[in-house]
């Protein structure tokens, strides 16, 4: 009939978002959307101190249709940055991450100055690209566990005279030519600093067994990090890494 209105005209219906982790554990109350049917409304992820936004069904703005909508939006925890200072280093500097202004990101970190060294991330491969921008590193996986390694030219230009094939692991760029141009202005050592040299390379060659032994036992603490985030609980584990990696320095000595 002329001027019939639309049967869903004047109707309301709602939208309920959740904020959760991946396991459902709610971080914050439930947002009800209520609009009537055939309107737009928007989906915001808010920021959540410690949590990084991974999932958001959907587009942010959305219609609302004549059925209730159910939508979660998956959060998980702010990862972790710990720098080593050279081969010898098994310990390590933790740096927080904290929240960026948007949901899915951190804070851009300022690393620590570090003269005439240079850093380079590392995973459970080896050691990768050189980290160029020192006043703005942002993690690549920031929901993960990042590894930084600070090393100067020296001790590139002495890893490279070991038998470890380097070619895949460094990405040296102008460090090379860094490393080569110290070695050229030094000269020819003596016998006697050829033999602490090849000590050296030998303690730096045992600092890799180090940290390859040091990545397992921090993949069995985030594993139990993972099963359970009672913050108490997670602090005792990451003393006991620290005990735990002591351990290890003394072991293998």
């Amino acid at each position: 009939m002329p001027g019939t209105k639309p049967m869903f005209q004047n109707s309301q219906n709602f939208a309920e978002v959740y904020f959760q982790t991946a396991a459902g554990v709610e971080l914050r109350n439930p947002l009800k959307i209520v609009r009537p049917v055939g309107e737009s409304y928007q989906v915001s992820a808010p920021v959540i101190e410690g949590y990084l936004l991974i999932s958001q069904p959907g587009p942010k703005t959305r219609i609302m249709g004549t059925s209730p909508a159910w939508l979660r939006l998956i959060y998980d925890r702010i990862g972790s940055l710990r720098i080593y200072q050279g081969l010898d280093d098994i310990i390590g500097e933790g740096i927080k991450l904290k929240n960026g202004d948007q949901p899915e990101q951190v804070a851009p970190v300022t690393l620590p100055a570090a003269p005439s060294k240079f850093y380079f991330q590392v995973d459970e491969t080896g050691i990768g690209e050189q980290v160029k921008n020192l006043s703005t590193f942002v993690p690549q996986e920031p929901t993960k566990q990042t590894s930084l390694l600070c090393l100067s030219a020296d001790d590139i230009h002495e890893l490279k005279a070991t038998d470890l094939d380097l070619a895949n692991v460094f990405k040296l760029d102008g460090i090379e030519a860094a490393s080569d141009k110290c070695a050229a202005a030094t000269g020819q050592a003596s016998d006697e600093q050829h033999q602490d040299k090849t000590d050296a390379l030998q303690n730096q060659s045992l600092g890799l067994l180090e940290h390859a032994l040091i990545e397992v036992s921090k993949a069995i603490v985030c594993l139990s990090e993972d099963q359970d985030r009672n913050r108490e609980l997670i602090d005792g584990l990451v003393m006991n890494e620290r005990q735990m990696l002591e351990a290890i320095k003394t072991l293998i000595k």
